[in-house]
């Protein structure tokens, strides 16, 4: 039965089932949990620590339809919420996966072709500077609209926002491990190593050009 299970979650159906349902969970306890959970008036996002977590783990295009189902789902639950803050979930995480996701394997072999030591950061290290750059961005998008609406800015605003980034980042260091072991997310330190061990064995064109 274990087996059976197990067999099940590395299928393609079983992982995208999965996925599903964890990035639903995470919405359920960001709206029904999480308001409880304030420092300073300021409640952490599980919907950031989610997508950077699938920007990371799973790339740009299952993060962009994750942010894109958050949105929608928003506007469906809160009409009242402003269509612009609706709109940078799916946006922001493309930014995100452009900085952050896995390069591919045809762009590594293409820098090494060109004598410049590259590869994939850590996944452990990626996911919560990610999750900082994207509520950091978030906020400063969302400070931006209140200014063009009229509200003066002061140090509150800057205050809280400012706050709601670090408290995202270090919910997100907490809770990427069971996160990533619920998504079959694993840190397979022997590849790395042999990605290393690949690396410094290219050998490198005198002058820097081929």
């Amino acid at each position: 039965m274990r087996e059976t299970m197990h067999r099940f979650a590395r299928s393609f159906v079983g992982r995208n089932l999965i996925m599903t349902a964890v990035c639903a969970l995470a919405y359920l306890l960001q709206v029904s949990v999480m308001p409880y959970i304030s420092i300073g008036g300021v409640t952490p996002s599980l919907l950031w620590i989610m997508l950077a977590i699938m920007v990371v783990g799973f790339g740009k295009n299952r993060s962009f339809w994750c942010g894109a189902m958050y949105g929608i789902v928003l506007q469906s639950v809160m009409p009242t919420t402003s269509i612009v803050s609706l709109m940078m979930y799916p946006l922001i995480t493309i930014v995100a996966g452009l900085l952050f996701a896995d390069k591919s394997h045809q762009q590594l072999e293409q820098r090494r072709a060109q004598g410049r030591s590259d590869r994939n950061a850590s996944p452990l290290l990626r996911t919560p500077v990610c999750c900082a750059v994207m509520t950091f961005l978030y906020n400063v998008v969302n400070i931006s609209y209140i200014y063009l609406r009229g509200t003066d800015v002061t140090g509150d605003h800057l205050m809280r926002g400012l706050l709601h980034m670090v408290l995202t980042t270090l919910l997100c260091l907490l809770l990427m491990f069971p996160i990533r072991y619920l998504l079959g997310l694993r840190y397979n330190r022997l590849e790395r190593k042999q990605a290393v061990k690949y690396e410094n064995a290219v050998p490198k064109p005198k002058g820097g050009r081929i």
